[in-house]
């Protein structure tokens, strides 16, 4: 997909390396290790002594044995990457259980068709949102883990580290504490929320546009301590008109990357203001364009396009956009 295109170039351009095995570049080389030093050794035998029948046999069970354990292994870190969630059983899981609401994929698609550059689609924001984590939210969470953003690092630390350093920045940035009350407008399953309640002790209300994902977030919850089960708390709500959240109730509203879904920031910001006290905090981690981006060049016009289609967002904003 274009979010897994996207994803490859991201992580490359971070630390100069590709994480990712290549399956048949692994099995080529362990082969042919296998193969020069199991060679070298029966040539040897040859010259002391010709191996019986018995021998033959051992010798070909330790093969096949390790041969079998060879496979198990570059299969395995083929469809994994460190994600604590990510078992090939879940992927399994996913390709028998389908599609989350019956969503049809192409009619996904043509919602983008003729949506070129940073051009916005003619479809409504909360409708294309919910009909893209219907689709995408179990393969997140295979690939990615339970928290639906980016994050940074040192070269030296892995994607699960990056994910907590984002979540630490969050939560040094709300300024909260233990139960105060927050809420979290595009919560996903929940990965940044239980990552702020473990680091704050804060209240949660998670809010998201889609069902499937409030489903997950609960079953998660539920086989955690009471202390989280008290603190983290889901929803089905559109953050661009809520109905269920008290006004002026709340210390802090954040969003992690999850306004790319509305064209105007503006619209979910006033409602992420009617629920807070006042002076209450409000934190994004936001996707804008910056000065390099050229509407003009081809090969920047076709990432965005891919970008849009692929992450179901709405047109990216400018900084100075996003800031009115």
């Amino acid at each position: 997909t274009a979010t897994h295109q996207l994803t490859r170039i991201a992580t490359h351009s971070l630390d100069g390396t590709v994480t990712q095995p290549n399956l048949h570049c692994t099995l080529h080389s362990l082969f042919a290790i296998m193969g020069a030093g199991g060679d070298a050794v029966l040539l040897r035998k040859k010259k002391a002594v010709a191996p019986t029948s018995e021998a033959r046999s051992s010798c070909s069970l330790v093969f096949w044995g390790v041969f079998g354990a060879v496979i198990v292994l570059s299969l395995t870190r083929a469809f994994t990457t460190g994600n604590p969630n990510q078992h090939v059983e879940r992927l399994f899981k996913i390709m028998r259980d389908g599609i989350a609401g019956g969503e049809n994929v192409g009619a996904f698609d043509d919602i983008f068709v003729g949506v070129s550059g940073n051009d916005q689609h003619n479809a409504a924001d909360a409708d294309v949102a919910n009909s893209f984590y219907n689709m995408a939210s179990d393969f997140y969470e295979y690939g990615w883990g339970d928290s639906f953003h980016f994050g940074y690092r040192h070269i030296s630390q892995g994607h699960g580290q990056a994910i907590q350093n984002s979540q630490h920045l969050l939560a040094q940035k709300l300024q909260v504490g233990d139960m105060d009350r927050v809420a979290d407008f595009g919560c996903g399953i929940g990965g940044p929320l239980r990552g702020v309640v473990r680091l704050t002790g804060a209240n949660v209300t998670g809010i998201t546009i889609n069902q499937h994902q409030v489903n997950r977030a609960r079953r998660i919850t539920s086989k955690m301590t009471p202390y989280f089960q008290e603190r983290a708390h889901y929803m089905v709500q559109d953050y661009l008109n809520v109905d269920g959240l008290e006004p002026e109730s709340f210390d802090a509203v954040w969003y992690m990357e999850s306004s790319l879904h509305c064209e105007n920031h503006t619209d979910t910001f006033k409602e992420a203001f009617k629920v807070l006290k006042p002076g209450g905090r409000l934190v994004a981690f936001e996707y804008v364009l910056l000065d390099g981006w050229d509407e003009t060049n081809p090969e920047h016009q076709e990432l965005m396009r891919l970008h849009l289609w692929g992450n179901g967002a709405a047109r990216t904003p400018t900084v100075e956009e996003d800031l009115q």
